[in-house]
């Protein structure tokens, strides 16, 4: 270990930890062999659980005058959008301990699976300044979107996702496929207009776990990119599935990615967005950067 890094990790020590109880059996082993580690790295420790939607948010406000040296949220990109929301605008780095479906954040990093480089992460991680975007005044790190898949996420059944995790997505959206409802909507990036049927803000270049969005996209970069999905109908919706799984979306002349920097999308019709892989609200909707960056905890060396 470096000399900075060792500097850093003796300065880490005092950690918040709030975690989603309701990750399932696996992840919460994972959860307690990490805590384990941190304890016997001389760490200590504050634990917090979270009972409810929003639960997070409010402990992560509430651990802001303790001033730790970290906050760790321990769950799923839901659980780490609401500790941001809760952090947004103090100084305090927030680092994360995957424990959720898909978890792109961890993907976005190069973070892994592994006990061990999770709990490296915690102790010797580099701070990295990340800009949030902001969805009618809440703040995300990954994405914004309105189309099939924010239909599904505002319906997946919960309790059968704890149970069989990201096939119940799966399921929900062959039940809604051949339901789906002819979307329209008014995209506005930096001022000029796109009349579209779907559309991703994204901060990052993942989406729904390993799947390329925008390749050229960065975290680190403050920039939203914006992925709009023309066609209509059951077989464009097949189309378009097939093409992300081949990592070829954005070659396709049916979709326009722009980049820009405050977005806004409108319709007639009345629709639900979802942030961060959980349901957030219903058009219409004003994104835009935040107007300032949160310190995050990311790996020295991303994985090969």
């Amino acid at each position: 270990m470096s000399a900075a890094a060792a500097e850093q990790s003796d300065s880490r020590r005092r950690i918040t930890v709030i975690y989603n109880p309701g990750a399932g059996r696996r992840n919460l082993r994972k959860f307690h062999r990490v805590m384990d580690r941190l304890r016997r790295a001389g760490c200590q420790l504050v634990l917090r659980e979270t009972c409810h939607s929003g639960h997070a948010a409010e402990l992560a406000r509430q651990a802001i005058p303790d001033a730790p040296d970290v906050v760790v949220a321990a769950g799923g990109d839901g659980t780490l959008n609401e500790v941001l929301n809760g952090l947004y605008g103090s100084t305090i780095p927030l680092a994360f301990l995957p424990m959720g479906t898909v978890n792109v954040f961890a993907r976005e990093i190069g973070l892994g699976r592994s006990v061990d480089r999770i709990t490296d992460n915690i102790l010797h991680g580099r701070r990295r300044q990340i800009v949030p975007g902001c969805c009618n005044g809440r703040y995300f790190l990954l994405m914004v979107s309105c189309g099939l898949d924010s239909h599904v996420v505002h319906r997946v059944n919960l309790k059968l996702k704890r149970l069989i995790g990201g096939a119940a997505y799966g399921i929900r959206f062959l039940q809604y496929m051949f339901s789906y409802p002819d979307l329209q909507m008014t995209v506005t990036a930096d001022g000029r207009d796109y009349r579209t049927s779907s559309v991703i803000v994204s901060r990052g270049k993942l989406y729904g776990g390993s799947m390329v969005l925008v390749p050229h996209a960065d975290l680190y970069t403050p920039s939203l990119q914006v992925v709009m999905l023309h066609k209509k109908g059951l077989r464009a919706l097949l189309s378009y599935g097939w093409s992300f799984l081949n990592r070829r979306l954005w070659l396709r002349s049916d979709v326009t990615t722009v980049e820009a920097r405050q977005v806004s999308i409108s319709s007639e019709q009345d629709h639900p967005y979802q942030m961060d892989g959980d349901p957030a609200g219903r058009l219409p909707a004003e994104i835009r950067l935040a107007e300032q960056p949160v310190s995050c905890i990311i790996p020295e060396k991303t994985p090969t």
